[in-house]
């Protein structure tokens, strides 16, 4: 008789309340992108659905042996989702062990998918900024705006000032205001995205991820040495004498 198995279901509460700090998420990160590097993992193509061009799901399964653990997410996105009060990408992550295959938890990913891509990004820019960053250049003033200010904020102390844009003035005033009252650095709201660039060491693109979405930034508008870091699958970025295929993008 087959032994009964049991396993967890963790809501986003439940995820949130483990109180993992910045610190650990961007050490896990790191060891996860140093492991692949390495040719420790096993990550295949992301599988990507889009019924519309405002709606898309994803799927991305990995197997990290080290942990001794394998893990699905599955998850929806899209801009349309403010409007129900939702955040604009949700989903759902499967763990498993990689001993038995069986299921170890069940868990919301909304809250892992925010503070993971800030976590990356803060992890990228570190080992690929050229001088310690003085002028971080922030397109997009949403969510993940302010939590890649959580993790570049304290991953560069050099910060001091802020120019950023977003197509809604509302949120890049929102943005402002609250970055001011958490960090000691300057925020300057831009009316243009090519005014956001001026003078930036580390530019932060963070639109909405559709194919319809307005290419407003271009890579040779990048101050030499600078570094851009891409969230949003290219979607901000139009054609420029540098190209923005990546995550990192140098001039």
């Amino acid at each position: 008789m087959a032994e009964h198995h049991r396993f967890m279901y963790l809501s986003r509460a439940d995820v949130e309340a483990v109180g993992c700090p910045p610190s650990a998420i961007m050490a896990a990160v790191e060891l996860a992108f140093r492991e692949k590097a390495a040719g420790r993992t096993i990550m295949p193509p992301k599988h990507w659905l889009a019924p519309s061009s405002r709606r898309f799901f994803s799927a991305m399964t990995s197997a990290l042996p080290g942990s001794g653990a394998a893990g699905c997410k599955w998850q929806s996105g899209s801009p349309d989702n403010a409007a129900a009060s939702q955040p604009y990408i949700t989903g759902q992550y499967i763990l498993n062990g990689l001993d038995t295959g069986m299921p170890l938890a069940i868990m919301d990913s909304t809250w892992i998918t925010e503070v993971r891509t800030a976590a990356a990004s803060a992890v990228v820019a570190r080992n690929l900024v050229g001088r310690p960053p003085a002028v971080l250049a922030m397109l997009g003033c949403g969510l993940q705006a302010r939590r890649h200010l959580e993790a570049l904020a304290p991953t560069f102390p050099t910060l001091r000032t802020i120019r950023c844009y977003d197509i809604a003035c509302t949120a890049a005033e929102t943005y402002r205001r609250v970055a001011m009252q958490r960090f000691p650095i300057d925020v300057s709201v831009c009316d243009s995205p090519r005014g956001a660039f001026e003078g930036a060491d580390l530019v932060v693109t963070c639109g909405p991820i559709a194919p319809d979405t307005p290419r407003q930034a271009r890579a040779d508008w990048l101050e030499p040495g600078a570094t851009a870091v891409t969230i949003d699958y290219d979607c901000y970025w139009g054609r420029g004498r540098v190209g923005s295929g990546g995550p990192g993008i140098h001039r």
